[in-house]
């Protein structure tokens, strides 16, 4: 597994963001020639560039959260799709079939770029999604789920022989937006909160036992209360719901476009913090461009082989 694209909202390049990386959100997990990738932000152009000094055609299966520009702004880019046989099938919400194309081929339309989506060489196929749909990509297993987050978004889990991934991006878990949005009806707001418990106790249910998880941890707690609302989670609830799922591995991930890389650094000592509070063991660290992860479904607890910056 290999992120490409961390940050969210916009691109931010730039010496306080060189360390992190600047582009926004692309990661992709890959099993012999079997190639996943989750979202289409600025970081997909690094992943295609070097997805093109591979011989023959290529299948590329992209799975797509949601249409917010800065997960589908880097498709015009990718490489790979304007390659004669190459394949690249693109996943999403099936309420959103219209709107993915149409998202992809609008911001492809000639006021905003050059090449139309229909004169891209390689083959693009639309698939649709139901929440709780589940995808077999030759030895892997891609499912989704519902995420809280303005429009549809989906989270993913990837899961092989080898181990398991979870991409839960742009997520607000509704338990912290409930609980600082009080209604003046008791009732009313008691039967809320439960409702959003359960709603995110389904992502900690899906997550359950991941060897990796990539979470929104976009705010601390006074960032989030300024910015209720907008669809992003902060790094208490990202430890909290890891640690409830047993993730083996706690990757900090959409940074702030406002968070440099000492502002990064910050949150994921604090949330080293929050595990250690906690009395438990889990290995927290801050997505990073670049950085490669093998998944070896290690024993909870035992950190995982990984290497540096490519």
């Amino acid at each position: 597994m290999t992120f490409w694209g961390v940050r969210g909202s916009i691109p931010v390049p730039g010496r306080s963001t060189i360390r992190y990386g600047g582009n926004t959100a692309c990661v992709s997990v890959q099993d012999g020639d079997t190639i996943i990738v989750f979202d289409a932000g600025s970081g997909i152009r690094g992943l295609g560039s070097e997805l093109m000094a591979r011989r023959g055609p290529l299948v590329i299966h992209l799975f797509v959260t949601h249409t917010h520009w800065d997960h589908i702004q880097g498709f015009p880019f990718f490489a790979p799709a304007y390659v004669p046989g190459n394949e690249v099938w693109v996943y999403g919400a099936s309420i959103l079939r219209e709107g993915l194309m149409r998202a992809l081929e609008s911001q492809m339309d000639e006021r905003f770029f050059p090449v139309s989506l229909e004169e891209m060489g390689g083959g693009i196929h639309f698939v649709e999604l139901e929440s709780g749909s589940r995808i077999s990509i030759d030895d892997l297993t891609v499912s989704c789920t519902m995420l809280t987050h303005p429009g549809v978004a989906f989270g993913y889990r990837v899961d092989s022989r080898a181990g398991s991934v979870c991409y839960i991006t742009d997520w607000e878990p509704l338990s912290r937006y409930c609980s600082t949005a009080p209604d003046e009806n008791a009732a009313v707001e008691m039967e809320t909160e439960q409702y959003a418990s359960r709603l995110d106790e389904d992502v900690t249910l899906f997550c359950q036992d991941a060897d990796l998880m990539i979470v929104d941890s976009q705010y601390d707690c006074e960032e989030y209360e300024m910015k209720r609302g907008w669809g992003h989670g902060c790094v208490e609830d990202a430890v909290a719901i890891a640690l409830g799922a047993g993730i083996r591995r706690l990757a900090l991930f959409h940074h702030d476009p406002l968070h440099d890389d000492k502002r990064i650094d910050e949150m994921v000592r604090y949330s080293r913090g929050k595990v250690r509070e906690a009395g438990r063991r889990m290995e927290v660290f801050g997505a990073r461009e670049g950085k490669a992860i093998r998944i070896l479904g290690t024993p909870a607890g035992v950190p995982m082989s990984c290497n540096g910056k490519k």
